[in-house]
């Protein structure tokens, strides 16, 4: 594993969805071990799952951290900052990444750079 990134079971991301206070999903009898019945659940995933068109040549896919109560307008607000105070085009960034330590704006400023929406799930 990487710093940072921590990989879990699918039973256990379930079991978190259980005792979340916002969770995502809804599971038959709060069942959340489904070996042998991968299937099934993928049916049920499926059957929750949000789905709409994505462009990643348009639109940032955006996934706020559930633990971190921001209203998604803030996000959205932080965006047009961005969009409004630093240049837009994806060839003023070309070769000259954003610096070690850039500020949260500097680095958004170069990843939308091109894109013309934050889309948050």
């Amino acid at each position: 594993e990487h710093k940072g990134l921590n990989i879990i079971t699918m039973e256990e991301f379930l079991n978190r969805q259980l005792t979340s206070e916002r969770p995502l999903l809804r599971l038959p009898g709060n069942r959340t071990n489904w070996d042998g019945d991968a299937d099934m659940l993928y049916g049920h995933l499926q059957a929750q799952a949000k789905w709409g068109l994505w462009d990643p040549d348009s639109c940032i896919a955006y996934f706020p951290d559930s633990s971190n109560n921001k209203n998604p307008h803030e996000y959205q607000e932080l965006y047009k900052q961005v969009r409004r105070d630093f240049p837009t085009n994806w060839r003023h960034y070309f070769g000259k990444p954003a610096r070690d330590g850039a500020s949260v704006k500097e680095r958004l400023a170069e990843f939308s750079a091109g894109r013309n929406r934050l889309c948050i799930y």
